[in-house]
């Protein structure tokens, strides 16, 4: 799985995400993140990578868990320079037809903030609540300041781009 993680960070770092910074990337805190929820999801079977090529040319990658009869699909990234062919859609369509005629799933979870594309793959959808919680008032202060600091930040840098 880390191989899995670092092919997926180095495709997901060469495009915008890895420009805004936010790419998911075998050395930082979402990359340990995603490969130690897979390896323990494979300890047991219910981890899996899609990949999909185009030639010898890897464009697109699905990071997966699962349990008996769900699949849920946990981050997607592809190659933007193909992105004219969409690749990532055409991963979805390969990996939906795969296991909807192999009969192992009853359904498929996007974990994602949906977009009409993706909702147009659904059957239904629902809300992800988010919630935070500190040890601490201190903790709580602590990430309050780190994140007025981060959108100042990234204001200074929205501006230093105009």
């Amino acid at each position: 799985m880390q191989s899995a993680i670092a092919r997926f960070g180095e495709m997901e770092s060469a495009g915008w995400k890895g420009r805004s910074g936010s790419a998911v990337h075998a050395g930082n805190v979402q990359g340990r993140f995603y490969g130690d929820v897979l390896r323990r999801f494979a300890e047991s079977g219910r981890a899996t990578v899609y990949e999909l090529y185009f030639n010898d040319d890897l464009v697109a990658m699905q990071l997966c868990i699962s349990s008996p009869g769900m699949l849920l699909l946990l981050k997607t990234t592809y190659d933007e320079r193909q992105s004219a062919l969409s690749p990532g859609r055409l991963l979805l369509y390969a990996l939906l037809e795969r296991e909807f005629s192999d009969k192992r799933l009853r359904e498929v979870e996007f974990y994602t903030n949906a977009d009409s594309e993706q909702l147009a793959w659904a059957t239904h959808d629902r809300w992800i609540s988010h919630y935070l919680l500190f040890r601490n008032r201190f903790a709580l202060l602590a990430y309050q300041r780190l994140k007025q600091l981060n959108n100042r930040q990234q204001v200074e840098q929205a501006e230093g781009l105009k």
